[in-house]
């Protein structure tokens, strides 16, 4: 068996370019999901949308690991994936077949919940020994975080966060092999997932709370010139995992000062702490007293590639699951119009709607910019990214005759800073992908697909008021004019916080909406 194996290995050796194309087999055949090329459906990493991932995490880890038995140990791992790549042949053969569109009722069929659904519904926990604490805030802590670290990493100076990264989470964060290139610069850093795994140590004896977040990543590294060349740029996609801990009786820090990382004690800046003392405050920063803390992280995956431009397809696997509601959905939902009589469910939909349609016209026009007014930072920044990889490839994703069949409360949540409603939108269009010349690539222009999505939509909760289905600034009432930044050109007023009306902060797909 062995000298059979030996003969394998080598008959590869000499045929690197069959190892490679086993590898794009491998990619193509373990998704077990479609991923969708509409805005929020698909251009994360996986079938996830803007704020999540779709595709199944161990499936990921499994290519990685065949891959790098391909590599490392072929007399393994090139039997092994052929293998692999046959199961997978075998059963998407056997699996359902694709639906023509119809306008049928939702299955009524019990939905099986995943083992870690409701994570990020957890978090709202915390709120009992914090009350100042607000998912929205953190989830923007953690995106400032993320660009934080590889812009440190990048410039060799990552020690500076060592009041929020523990001295064996930096050591694990990308570190770099003996004979590697030097580092020089990580930049143009885009989440395109970011998902609350586990979420422990919310009971009342517990010293901390502990929060598992994983990171899906686009970046780019800039390695030092070799032999007199020019300096290397990698582009890198990334799986990481990132242990989280804070201890019991912290509060949180107010809205303007939540994303920024600076001294978690005083707030200055980091160029004032000095090993691990701040010298503004003179407290000691590094042990985790003051905020939140990385405590380990977890190098899941990392390959030197672009991201790759999924080109969509027909038919969406959630689409008849029932919507999964929040059992206090309907009680806060009716808490907050009482305490703001003019926010009715027929203006918010209105709103919600109107946004919806800008999105998916903005997206097909390849015109991201309108839609600032009506989307987070983050979200905005996710999906350019997406578009700019449309175009580098010379395509174009079209969404036409747009139909919104309904719209479902699926869950409200107020905090001390923000009220945040979740729909599920229900809807119908032409969805493909064509070159700049016209040519079809993927999807139908003639026959509509049937999708339904989750849409996060947040407002600062002392803000009141009859959501608005008009394009203006919901400061001065000024026609539209928000730059990249997401300021008025008019009154100059950031309105992309959701201080003045509903925004969209989350984009979610049904097959993987966890609450």
């Amino acid at each position: 068996m062995s000298a059979f194996l030996l003969r394998i290995q080598r008959w590869f050796a000499q045929r690197p370019w069959l190892l490679a194309g086993l590898g794009v087999a491998l990619l193509m055949l373990l998704v077990t999901s479609p991923a969708w090329a509409r805005v929020g459906g698909g251009e994360s990493f996986s079938s996830g949308g803007g704020g999540s991932s779709g595709g199944s995490d161990s499936d990921a880890d499994l290519i990685f690991f065949l891959l790098w038995l391909c590599i490392e140990h072929p007399a393994i791992g090139v039997p092994l994936t052929l293998i692999v790549i046959v199961v997978a042949i075998v059963k998407k053969a056997s699996g359902p077949k694709k639906q023509e569109w119809t306008a049928g009722a939702p299955s009524s069929e019990q939905y099986v919940a995943p083992v870690q659904r409701g994570a990020r519904r957890q978090l709202e926990r915390i709120r009992e020994q914090d009350p100042e604490f607000s998912t929205v805030l953190f989830e923007d802590f953690l995106y400032a975080l993320y660009a934080a670290a590889h812009e440190a990493r990048g410039g060799g100076q990552l020690a500076t966060l060592s009041a929020y990264f523990a001295a064996a989470a930096r050591a694990r964060f990308h570190p770099r092999s003996p004979g590697m290139p030097r580092l020089t610069q990580v930049k143009d850093v885009v989440v395109g997932s970011m998902r609350v795994t586990q979420v422990l140590g919310l009971e009342p004896a517990s010293p901390a709370v502990r929060v598992t977040v994983r990171f899906e990543t686009n970046f780019t590294e800039l390695v030092e010139a070799s032999g007199g060349g020019k300096p290397g740029e990698n582009p890198i996609w990334a799986i990481e995992v990132w242990h989280l801990s804070r201890k019991r009786g912290l509060v949180s820090r107010p809205p303007e000062r939540a994303s920024k990382i600076g001294c978690p004690s005083c707030g200055a800046a980091l160029t004032e702490v000095r090993g691990n003392t701040c010298s503004y405050c003179q407290q000691v920063v590094d042990t985790g007293a003051f905020d939140w803390r990385v405590d380990g992280i977890d190098l899941v995956g990392r390959v030197a590639r672009p991201p790759a431009v999924s080109l969509g397809g027909e038919v969406e696997s959630g689409t008849d699951l029932p919507t999964l509601t929040a059992p206090d959905a309907l009680p806060n939902l009716q808490t907050l119009e009482a305490r703001d009589p003019a926010l009715t469910l027929d203006a918010f939909r209105a709103r919600a709607e109107m946004v919806f349609r800008e999105l998916q016209a903005a997206w097909s026009a390849r015109e991201w910019l309108r839609v600032r007014p009506y989307v987070s930072d983050s979200l905005f920044q996710m999906q350019l990214y997406w578009i700019e990889g449309f175009k580098r490839q010379g395509l174009r994703n079209v969404i036409d005759q747009v139909q919104v069949q309904r719209l479902e409360v699926a869950s409200v949540v107020c905090d001390a800073h923000y009220d945040a409603i979740t729909v599920r939108i229900f809807a119908s269009c032409l969805d493909f992908v064509q070159s700049e010349d016209g040519k079809l690539v993927r999807g139908s222009k003639s026959r509509p697909t049937r999708f339904s999505e989750y849409w996060t939509f947040i407002r600062g909760s002392g803000r009141t008021g009859a959501p608005s289905a008009e394009k203006k600034c919901p400061n001065c009432g000024a026609p539209q004019q928000i730059n990249q930044a997401g300021s008025c050109e008019y009154c100059h007023a950031k309105i992309t916080s959701g201080e003045f009306d509903w925004i969209l902060s989350r984009i979610e797909q049904d097959d993987v909406y966890a609450g």
